[in-house]
């Protein structure tokens, strides 16, 4: 038996298939899916910074969620448990795939790799770090730059206060590059994983990719960035 292969798991037909590689594999697509699902609601209701109203309709938003915790503490559960399991399959993946692959194998594979797919695990990692310095940051308020003056009712002030700061901008910027190019390549292997690979449409499938992770890179980035600039005040 390949040493890629999961331990035999006498645990019954869904035990077996989830500590396969296969089933790995499909964890890391549906928890993919979900949390593809938040980041495009999350960067929708944050974008109402943009409304021009001093923050009115963010912070309703805002209040709106705190308001309703059955929404709000439902998704926090939902994608919360999708980012541990996602994550336990990726290292659990990239263990199997170390153990596995030869030395002279990887580099060749290296050189036919897309940069995206190449940094997937590491990016991953670097990505999972900046979740929890966001929560720190925007959601917690211990880790913000305006930590003594920090409002749970005031998104928006929070959002224009801290994004005065050039470096903070800069994290969020690399943060929302790393996002984008993680979006693509993970949007793209969900398609291969489903089965859905045939020649015909996958370069149309990895185009959307590229232009769905663009667009959620630009949309996030364009907040902290025009707050640095002055567009919002």
């Amino acid at each position: 038996m390949s040493s890629a292969a999961s331990p035999a798991c006498d645990c019954g037909p869904l035990g077996r298939f989830v500590s396969s590689s296969l089933g790995k594999k499909a964890i890391m697509a549906v928890t993919g899916f979900v949390m593809f699902g938040f980041v495009v609601g999350h960067m929708v209701g944050n974008l109402q910074v943009f409304a021009g109203d001093g923050g009115v309709k963010l912070n309703a938003y805002a209040a709106f969620l705190k308001n309703t915790p059955a929404l709000l503490w439902g998704t926090r559960i939902v994608v919360g448990l999708s980012l541990v399991l996602h994550v336990w399959a990726a290292a659990t993946l990239k263990r199997l795939s170390n153990e596995a692959r030869p030395v002279q194998y990887k580099m060749r594979k290296d050189i036919q790799a897309s940069v995206p797919s190449r940094n997937m695990f590491w990016g991953g990692i670097s990505l999972l770090f900046y979740v929890i310095y966001h929560l720190l940051h925007l959601t917690v308020g211990v880790a913000s730059p305006i930590a003594g003056t920090f409002s749970h009712d005031n998104v928006y002030g929070n959002m224009v206060a801290s994004f005065q700061n050039p470096a903070l901008v800069g994290v969020y910027v690399f943060a929302m590059i790393a996002l984008g190019m993680h979006l693509y390549h993970g949007l793209y292997s969900l398609f291969q994983t489903l089965g859905l690979n045939h020649p015909g449409y996958m370069p149309r499938i990895r185009t959307g990719a590229k232009v769905f992770g663009a667009l959620i890179a630009l949309g996030f980035s364009s907040m902290p960035v025009a707050i640095l600039l002055g567009a919002v005040k």
